[in-house]
């Protein structure tokens, strides 16, 4: 489709192109008359999400902007989550109710008085609290989720503009302010007082549940860690008292110096008892030497039975003052028994000098050398044994130590173990109970938006877009109806053009005759009708040309593959003009198509034109005599001979007289579709053909005639000729040629 012929159908529908948008134009104008002001408040909110400071990390580093956007897109749902916007419709719905008058600030008198009617005056005076907005609130959501169904609920899920879900979440718009930390609530409604209040409440409940909703990320982390802290300390305190109390138990301050110095003593006691054992076996030798030098005398000394005495009461003082240096008793006390041993000492002496008083021995010896030393290495042997029964003794209770120590150290170590086990596990939920307060406290604070640009009072109402609406449905009904014609153009199955006939039958044009539209009385069709009908004339003589015709006359033959296409209208216009340029020319039609409606019934003049009726036999016409009538004198000197064929698809073809044709000329009209049995009936009629078939073209679209006659005889002013000429030079190349 070309531009011009997009004009045209523009031009052609003029009429409908300006009804149909003006009336819709028109409806939407009546539609709109009762249209309410808006009014538009508008809040800014600094995040900080991007730029702002961390408690975890005070340095200053990389933008993620995808967790920002993340964030970002967090604080819009949580703005338009529905119990959001729940909360605000009930804190509106109760600050409203509050009021016992309109105020500007907050609700007019029309929403005041749609209040009053919406909730009954006891519902209200069961909801409202005069002293506390809270309990007010409060009673509203006690209210509404005691039932399935009732008033509050109803007004939530409705359309009310003021208190509606739906309402208030479609008039109201979050967007981050482009790429800053900023964040941008609006909202657009009726009334100025409840435009700003919803939007301060919307604001004050948002940062509220976002700041909860934060919260609440670390809550359950930081309870886990605090609750497993208090058990974890609970059980070090356990395990530390398990090691406290058997320490106590068996006496235990520092395991490892106790060990160490029970080692050492044991040690220093088993060289003691190597000491002593040298010194009894000395002494033991040194007396039988001495007993066998000073004789029988010896004997007698000791058995004396106050030596004896006094040597038990040595023996037992040795003893104890052993007992009592090894336990490193009180230094008085060791003194005290160490003058003890040495007056009983001193008495053995005295009493042994008392029963010896020879002075020689059988040795030719001093006694007194002799008994010197016998009673010094008898006091030694007795102070050694004494000692080594004190030492024994000591033995057998280091052996008793050995043996209580040694299964407690691996208790001990075990204890240990636990104690430390359970302080790192300790430390390490202590460290996480920090690390997860620390996130706690960072998310509270950085989860503490700001306010920027407070709700304001809108004092104008938005411009109205009625007028624009209006325009808007003008011009969508202009494209509506001017697509609805073009697609009915694109969808036009008719042969309506000749190139497009040209292009269905696979015949060339013959020649074309204009459709006479009484609406078009600008084009001189009789002219335009006249010119086609030579130009027809010339076609007709040119394909007369190409035949080497025996017989004596041109038979042309008019034929359509269905009704009503214009054949007897065509055949008449061709007779006409050729009687008018010679003789002998005839028409032959059949009188049942004379009902076309474009056909004009032309008066009979002379027996030229020849109206036949349709017998059984058609089929078997063989001759052109079998068309005449009985009473017509015959065909006198014929020159040409037009003969028109009723309708392929209704009637049979006369094979013989097709076959007699000098040229045969397919009649189709431009208004009608051209099918398969089209294809169908013309095929079978060149089978029974031996000459050429054209084509003419009926009843088309004058400007369709262009490709054709060129530009059509039609009465234009200065302005549209110009508009004209500048579109078919800058569309239609073939339209100019240069010079």
């Amino acid at each position: 489709m070309s531009l011009v012929d997009f004009i045209r159908i523009i031009i052609k529908n003029l009429r409908w192109l300006v009804l149909f948008p003006l009336t819709l134009a028109l409806v939407v104008f009546f539609l709109t008359r009762n249209e309410k002001k808006e009014y538009v408040s508008n809040c800014l909110m600094y995040t900080g999400l991007a730029s702002g400071v961390s408690i975890m990390n005070t340095e200053e580093t990389r933008v993620d902007y995808f967790a920002v956007n993340n964030a970002f897109d967090n604080l819009i749902a949580t703005v338009k989550a529905r119990e959001t916007i729940e909360e605000v419709a009930i804190r509106l719905l109760a600050q409203h109710l509050m009021l016992n008058q309109p105020k500007a600030e907050i609700l007019s008198s029309a929403g005041f008085r749609e209040l009053q009617e919406i909730i009954p005056a006891r519902l209200r005076d069961k909801l409202v609290d005069k002293y506390s907005f809270e309990n007010t609130v409060g009673n509203i959501v006690r209210y509404k989720n005691a039932q399935y169904k009732n008033e509050i609920i109803a007004l939530l899920n409705s359309d009310n503009p003021t208190y509606g879900i739906s309402s208030i979440t479609k008039n109201m718009t979050v967007a981050r302010k482009q790429s800053s930390d900023m964040l941008e609530l609006g909202f657009k409604g009726n009334d100025p007082g409840v435009t700003q209040q919803t939007l301060v409440t919307l604001s004050n409940v948002f940062m509220s549940r976002y700041k909860r909703n934060k919260g609440s990320e670390t809550e359950s982390v930081v309870g886990y860690f605090a609750d497993q802290t208090s058990r974890t300390y609970g059980k070090l305190k356990g395990a530390e008292d398990e090691l406290r109390d058997f320490g106590i138990k068996n006496k235990i301050i520092n395991y490892d110096e106790q060990t160490k110095y029970i080692a050492e003593a044991k040690e220093e006691l088993e060289k003691e008892i190597y000491r002593e054992r040298m010194e009894i076996e000395s002494a033991e030798a040194a007396i039988k030497r001495l007993e066998d030098k000073i004789g029988s005398r010896s004997v007698v000394l000791m058995n004396t039975q106050k030596l004896m005495e006094k040597r038990a009461e040595l023996s037992s003082a040795n003893f104890l003052l052993a007992n009592a240096r090894i336990a490193n008793e009180n230094p008085a006390e060791i003194s005290k028994l160490v003058a003890k041993t040495e007056q009983l000492k001193e008495d053995i002496r005295r009493l042994v000098d008392e029963y010896f008083r020879l002075n020689n021995t059988i040795e030719s010896v001093p006694r007194q050398n002799l008994l010197n030393q016998w009673l010094d290495n008898i006091l030694t042997l007795d102070e050694s044994k004494a000692k080594m029964r004190v030492i024994e003794k000591r033995k057998v209770e280091f052996d008793g130590i050995y043996n209580q120590f040694a299964p407690l150290g691996s208790t001990l170590n075990r204890l240990n173990r636990n104690v430390d086990i359970i302080e790192k596990e300790y430390l390490q939920l202590l460290h996480g109970l920090n690390m997860a307060q620390l996130r706690q406290q960072n998310i509270e604070l950085s989860s503490n938006l700001k306010m920027v640009d407070a709700p304001y009072f809108p004092q104008k109402p938005e411009p109205s877009k009625r007028p624009l609406l209006i325009v808007i449905s003008f011009i969508g009904g202009f494209v509506l109806a001017l697509g609805f014609f073009v697609t009915v153009e694109f969808l036009d199955n008719t042969l309506k053009s000749i190139t497009r006939a040209e292009q269905a039958t696979g015949l060339n044009m013959l020649g074309a005759l204009p459709m006479r539209d009484p609406s078009e009385k600008l084009i001189d069709l009789d002219y335009l009708e006249a010119a086609l009908i030579e130009h027809t004339l010339s076609s007709i003589k040119i394909e007369f040309g190409k035949v080497d015709n025996p017989q004596p006359y041109n038979l042309l033959l008019l034929f359509s593959t269905k009704t009503e296409v214009g054949k007897t209208w065509v055949g008449s216009k061709l007779f006409n003009k050729f009687s008018d340029i010679m003789d002998g020319v005839y028409f032959i039609h059949p009188i049942t198509v004379n009902n076309y409606k474009n056909y004009r019934d032309i008066e009979r003049v002379s027996n030229n034109d020849i109206s036949y009726v349709i017998h059984t036999n058609f089929v078997d016409y063989t001759s052109l005599s079998d068309f005449l009538p009985e009473d017509h004198p015959g065909l006198i000197n014929p020159k040409l001979i037009i003969l028109e064929l009723p309708a392929l698809i209704d009637n049979p073809i006369p094979v013989q007289i097709v076959r007699q044709a000098t040229h045969s000329v397919l009649v189709a009209a431009a208004n009608k579709v051209w099918t398969d049995s089209d294809n169908h009936s013309l095929n079978l009629f060149r089978k029974a053909t031996h000459n050429n078939i054209s084509l003419f073209l009926n009843v088309v679209a004058p400007y369709k005639l262009e490709s054709v006659f060129g530009e059509v005889p039609k009465k234009r002013s200065r302005m549209r000729r110009i508009i004209k000429k500048i579109l078919t030079l800058s569309f239609n190349e073939k339209s100019y040629t240069l010079s």
